[in-house]
């Protein structure tokens, strides 16, 4: 799905949003479903790796538990995000 439903992408915040199980955001991490607001309306968070390359990486995700300092760029993921990328790639089925 991307995003919950009614969810805002940059602060998680949201007056009612769609609670899922999982989510399937793609391509990248948006903001908004790593910030404790978004906690509370999703269960499971994983990428869905389509092949996106961002031209600047403003901030980093990196492990709740890692040692990071106020100005490394780097943001702790939250518990419910599955760090490793999911794969979508198909193989096409014969005619």
């Amino acid at each position: 799905m991307d995003i919950n439903s009614v969810m805002n992408g940059d602060t998680g915040e949201a007056e009612t949003a769609v609670q899922s199980d999982i989510t399937v955001t793609v391509g990248y991490v948006k903001r908004g479903l790593v910030s404790p607001n978004a906690a509370r309306y999703m269960k499971r968070l994983v990428v869905a790796d389509i092949g996106i390359v961002l031209a600047k990486e403003e901030e980093k995700l990196v492990p709740a538990d890692a040692d990071i300092q106020p100005d490394d760029g780097c943001i702790p993921a939250p518990d419910y995000l599955v760090m490793e990328p999911i794969d979508v790639s198909y193989e096409e089925l014969p005619n």
